[in-house]
């Protein structure tokens, strides 16, 4: 099977595959989506493909389960605080 948007690394985990390139960041100062830092950005990667070892992401699980029902009361706490 060939793998083109993941790679496996050492420990047999899927891993994104930008993860192992060096790019250049560009900043944006316009009006708008504003720079995220690359930590951010990093494990906004890792979890698109396992999202904290459920073996998913959250855009595939169904809204039923109960990791994201507590992902949405996380949510729904930090939007009271905001």
């Amino acid at each position: 099977m060939k793998e083109t948007c993941r790679q496996k690394n050492k420990n047999n985990n899927f891993k994104a595959g930008m993860e192992e390139k060096t790019m250049k960041r560009v900043y944006n100062f316009s009006a708008g989506p504003a720079v995220l830092p690359e930590e951010v950005l990093k494990e906004a990667a890792e979890e698109m493909l396992d999202y904290q070892g459920t073996g998913m992401s959250v855009m595939e699980m169904s809204h039923r389960s109960k990791a994201f029902e507590k992902l949405s009361q996380k949510r729904n706490r930090i939007f009271v605080i905001l």
